[in-house]
């Protein structure tokens, strides 16, 4: 059995925040880049209209990646907490206060283009 010191412990936590980073920016880039990339052309309403309707599984799988990039914030300001907490408990607090709330008004914000999509897509 192997014993976890108090210097791994933060080694641990470090390493599953950065992979949870990794994760995020692989799945905003996805939906930001590919998919907001080939579905929405700016300044045409029309084509892009014309796009989500042609894709609207790439859309789903758009909108998914948005999802994950939501809910695995949550964990990282978490643990962003947990790693920053000993130098400054108030700072890092705060700190995980407001990256919870700005994951609730940008998660909030996808609502918002989820139903701009839904009655394009007949409620699919």
């Amino acid at each position: 059995m192997t014993t976890i010191s108090p210097h791994t412990a933060p080694v641990r936590i470090a390493r599953l925040t950065g992979i949870l980073l990794v994760a995020m920016a692989i799945a905003a880039f996805f939906s930001e880049l590919y998919v907001r990339g080939s579905l929405m052309v700016p300044g045409d309403a029309a084509t892009t209209i014309s796009n989500i309707l042609d894709a609207p599984t790439l859309l789903s799988y758009g909108l998914i990646g948005y999802l994950v990039v939501f809910l695995l914030d949550v964990p990282v300001a978490v643990l962003f907490f947990v790693l920053f907490r000993h130098v400054n408990r108030t700072v890092s607090l705060t700190a995980m206060g407001f990256r919870l709330v700005y994951t609730a008004v940008v998660a909030a914000a996808l609502l918002g283009y989820l139903g701009a999509v839904l009655p394009l897509t007949g409620g699919e």
